[in-house]
């Protein structure tokens, strides 16, 4: 059988709307609360810093029968804020609509700030993207491993999310393929309907994690009160 757990949506239409209004509250206090955080950093260490604000996972409200939770890998929970201040007020007001990486966070930092890149650094930087020239970035690599381990991949317009524990134990994974239209995250699998996105997009997914050398993953220790504050943030299973 399908080890994906499948969650249906027993609320009525106005309470899920009721939810979403909240949320959007909640977004503008965050908004607010980081406004008045910069305004601190600026006033006690003048302007000479660079911010960036982001976050691990966006959130699920009533799509897909998900309430606040990060089971699985969708459109919802992988699109997530991104807003780099460049330390001397460069690129204000700047917004970039291309797709975009988290990993490319760190080589932008570097570059702005004029540190050396590593070798074996993960992503690009963002900059000459920012000052409007072409995007070299073709797609988006994501994976969640808590309760359901999933990875997938994004493109601007498709989502291919594929089950990563059926992979590791050598059988034929459970793939779903979703779309964009418009704008508007379509929550229909259409696979059947796109094979040949959806074979593409595979065949891209398998390339990427098979070149991940897993053989450099070092084990770091980690303090057990961190480990505490992880489990109670739903980070960790119960032990």
């Amino acid at each position: 059988g399908k080890r994906r757990a499948v969650f249906s949506n027993p609320l009525p239409e106005e309470v899920n709307a009721h939810v979403r209004r909240l949320y959007a509250a909640d977004v503008r206090y965050t908004d607010d609360e980081i406004k008045r955080l910069v305004a601190g950093l600026e006033e006690r260490f003048g302007e000479d810093w660079l911010i960036v604000i982001t976050s691990d996972h966006g959130e699920s409200l009533g799509e897909h029968g998900y309430y606040f939770g990060h089971w699985d890998v969708f459109w919802e929970n992988a699109r997530v804020p991104m807003v780099i201040a460049h330390p001397d007020g460069r690129y204000a007001g700047t917004k970039v609509s291309d797709l975009v990486r988290t990993v490319d966070l760190m080589p932008t930092m570097l570059e702005w700030l004029g540190v050396s890149r590593p070798k074996g650094l993960d992503g690009i930087d963002l900059t000459g993207l920012i000052e409007g020239g072409p995007s070299p970035i073709e797609d988006a690599y994501t994976e969640q491993e808590h309760y359901l381990p999933v990875h997938a991949l994004r493109t601007r317009d498709w989502l291919l999310v594929r089950d990563r524990a059926s992979r590791l134990e050598g059988v034929e994974p459970e793939s779903r393929l979703y779309r964009r239209l418009n704008g508007r995250a379509l929550p229909e699998d259409v696979a059947v309907e796109h094979p040949d996105v959806f074979a593409r997009l595979g065949a891209r997914l398998d390339a990427l994690y098979d070149s991940d050398d897993k053989s450099e993953a070092v084990a770091i220790p980690v303090p057990e009160n961190v480990r505490q504050r992880l489990r109670a943030l739903g980070y960790l299973p119960e032990e």
